[in-house]
Protein backbone atom coordinates (compact mmCIF):
# COMPACT_ATOMS: atom_id res chain seq x y z
CA UNK A 1 0.00 0.00 0.00
CA UNK A 2 1.35 3.14 -1.30
CA UNK A 3 0.08 5.33 1.95
CA UNK A 4 2.01 3.15 4.19
CA UNK A 5 5.48 3.92 2.39
CA UNK A 6 4.13 7.40 2.50
CA UNK A 7 3.95 7.16 6.65
CA UNK A 8 7.32 4.88 6.71
CA UNK A 9 8.76 8.07 5.11
CA UNK A 10 7.02 10.30 7.77
CA UNK A 11 5.33 11.96 4.93
CA UNK A 12 1.83 11.80 6.79
CA UNK A 13 -0.11 14.57 4.52
CA UNK A 14 0.97 12.38 1.30
CA UNK A 15 -0.51 9.02 2.95
CA UNK A 16 -3.68 10.62 4.63
CA UNK A 17 -4.33 11.82 1.40
CA UNK A 18 -3.63 8.77 -0.44
CA UNK A 19 -6.38 7.02 2.47
CA UNK A 20 -8.45 9.11 1.98
CA UNK A 21 -8.49 8.45 -2.04
CA UNK A 22 -8.64 4.66 -0.91
CA UNK A 23 -11.71 4.97 1.17
CA UNK A 24 -13.43 7.19 -1.59
CA UNK A 25 -13.03 3.82 -3.92
CA UNK A 26 -13.52 1.12 -1.32
CA UNK A 27 -15.92 2.84 1.48
CA UNK A 28 -16.65 -0.95 2.55
CA UNK A 29 -12.81 -2.02 2.90
CA UNK A 30 -12.78 -1.76 6.74
CA UNK A 31 -8.98 -1.96 6.99
CA UNK A 32 -8.53 1.41 5.09
CA UNK A 33 -10.21 2.73 8.02
CA UNK A 34 -8.19 1.61 10.55
CA UNK A 35 -5.10 2.27 8.46
CA UNK A 36 -6.63 5.99 8.48
CA UNK A 37 -7.02 5.68 12.37
CA UNK A 38 -3.90 4.79 12.92
CA UNK A 39 -2.27 7.53 10.70
CA UNK A 40 -4.82 10.07 12.99
CA UNK A 41 -3.13 8.65 16.31
CA UNK A 42 0.32 8.53 14.67
CA UNK A 43 -0.08 12.82 13.78
CA UNK A 44 -1.76 13.14 17.31
CA UNK A 45 -5.17 14.20 16.32
CA UNK A 46 -6.58 11.62 18.62
CA UNK A 47 -10.44 13.25 18.59
CA UNK A 48 -10.39 12.41 14.94
CA UNK A 49 -9.07 8.74 15.01
CA UNK A 50 -11.82 8.18 17.70
CA UNK A 51 -14.22 9.33 15.28
CA UNK A 52 -13.00 6.98 12.84
CA UNK A 53 -13.07 4.11 15.38
CA UNK A 54 -16.43 5.34 16.55
CA UNK A 55 -17.55 4.51 12.84
CA UNK A 56 -16.61 1.17 12.84
CA UNK A 57 -17.35 0.50 15.83
CA UNK A 58 -20.75 1.32 14.14
CA UNK A 59 -20.54 -0.84 11.38
CA UNK A 60 -18.51 -3.92 12.95
CA UNK A 61 -21.08 -4.22 16.18
CA UNK A 62 -19.33 -7.39 17.03
CA UNK A 63 -15.98 -6.91 17.38
CA UNK A 64 -13.90 -6.10 19.94
CA UNK A 65 -11.07 -4.45 17.76
CA UNK A 66 -12.72 -0.79 17.31
CA UNK A 67 -13.89 -0.29 20.93
CA UNK A 68 -9.63 -2.09 21.99
CA UNK A 69 -8.17 0.46 19.45
CA UNK A 70 -10.63 3.48 21.03
CA UNK A 71 -9.80 2.40 24.18
CA UNK A 72 -5.75 3.10 23.81
CA UNK A 73 -6.09 6.28 22.39
CA UNK A 74 -8.62 7.34 25.11
CA UNK A 75 -6.21 5.95 27.83
CA UNK A 76 -2.47 6.03 26.69
CA UNK A 77 -3.15 9.96 24.69
CA UNK A 78 -5.70 11.60 26.14
CA UNK A 79 -5.77 9.97 29.72
CA UNK A 80 -9.15 9.45 30.10
CA UNK A 81 -8.69 6.05 31.66
CA UNK A 82 -12.28 5.92 33.00
CA UNK A 83 -13.72 6.09 29.37
CA UNK A 84 -11.35 3.70 28.14
CA UNK A 85 -11.88 1.07 30.53
CA UNK A 86 -16.06 1.45 29.90
CA UNK A 87 -14.63 0.41 26.32
CA UNK A 88 -12.98 -2.22 27.16
CA UNK A 89 -15.53 -3.73 29.68
CA UNK A 90 -17.79 -3.58 26.28
CA UNK A 91 -14.90 -5.57 24.29
CA UNK A 92 -15.14 -8.49 26.42
CA UNK A 93 -18.62 -9.22 25.49
CA UNK A 94 -17.74 -8.91 22.17
CA UNK A 95 -17.00 -12.10 19.98
CA UNK A 96 -13.47 -13.48 20.59
CA UNK A 97 -10.62 -13.36 18.93
CA UNK A 98 -7.09 -14.12 19.90
CA UNK A 99 -5.04 -10.82 18.77
CA UNK A 100 -7.66 -7.68 19.74
CA UNK A 101 -10.09 -9.75 22.82
CA UNK A 102 -6.69 -11.10 24.46
CA UNK A 103 -5.03 -7.13 24.31
CA UNK A 104 -8.20 -5.82 25.19
CA UNK A 105 -8.75 -7.98 27.84
CA UNK A 106 -5.09 -7.18 29.22
CA UNK A 107 -5.24 -3.79 28.47
CA UNK A 108 -8.41 -3.99 31.08
CA UNK A 109 -6.32 -5.70 33.81
CA UNK A 110 -3.65 -3.16 33.35
CA UNK A 111 -5.89 -0.44 33.88
CA UNK A 112 -7.25 -1.81 37.02
CA UNK A 113 -3.75 -2.39 38.44
CA UNK A 114 -3.42 1.22 37.68
CA UNK A 115 -6.38 2.44 39.52
CA UNK A 116 -5.60 -0.37 42.31
CA UNK A 117 -8.25 -2.66 41.73
CA UNK A 118 -6.23 -5.81 42.31
CA UNK A 119 -8.68 -7.98 42.15
CA UNK A 120 -10.37 -7.07 39.43
CA UNK A 121 -7.05 -7.69 37.82
CA UNK A 122 -6.58 -11.08 39.44
CA UNK A 123 -10.32 -11.88 38.09
CA UNK A 124 -9.51 -10.15 34.22
CA UNK A 125 -6.65 -13.01 34.29
CA UNK A 126 -8.69 -16.04 35.12
CA UNK A 127 -10.97 -15.24 32.29
CA UNK A 128 -8.04 -14.99 29.83
CA UNK A 129 -6.63 -18.49 31.74
CA UNK A 130 -9.64 -20.05 31.18
CA UNK A 131 -9.72 -18.97 27.37
CA UNK A 132 -5.90 -19.14 26.96
CA UNK A 133 -5.02 -22.11 29.25
CA UNK A 134 -1.33 -22.59 29.69
CA UNK A 135 -0.67 -18.74 27.69
CA UNK A 136 3.01 -17.80 29.59
CA UNK A 137 2.41 -14.31 29.16
CA UNK A 138 -0.78 -14.43 30.97
CA UNK A 139 0.53 -17.03 33.42
CA UNK A 140 3.26 -14.78 34.22
CA UNK A 141 1.81 -11.58 34.73
CA UNK A 142 -0.95 -12.93 37.11
CA UNK A 143 1.90 -14.44 39.15
CA UNK A 144 3.96 -11.12 39.81
CA UNK A 145 0.56 -9.63 40.20
CA UNK A 146 -0.17 -11.85 42.87
CA UNK A 147 3.19 -12.01 44.32
CA UNK A 148 3.13 -8.37 44.45
CA UNK A 149 -0.22 -8.76 46.10
CA UNK A 150 1.82 -10.69 48.93
CA UNK A 151 4.74 -8.45 49.21
CA UNK A 152 2.06 -4.93 49.97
Amino acid sequence: MLAKFATDRGDYEAAEKLVEDAIERAPWFDELHYHKAMLLTQTKRYSEAVEELQQLRIAQPDLAKPLVFMAYIKDVHQGLTAEAEKLLVQAMDKGWDRKYSKTGAMNLAAIYIKTNRVSFAEGVYSILLDRYPNDPEIEELKSSLTANKQDL
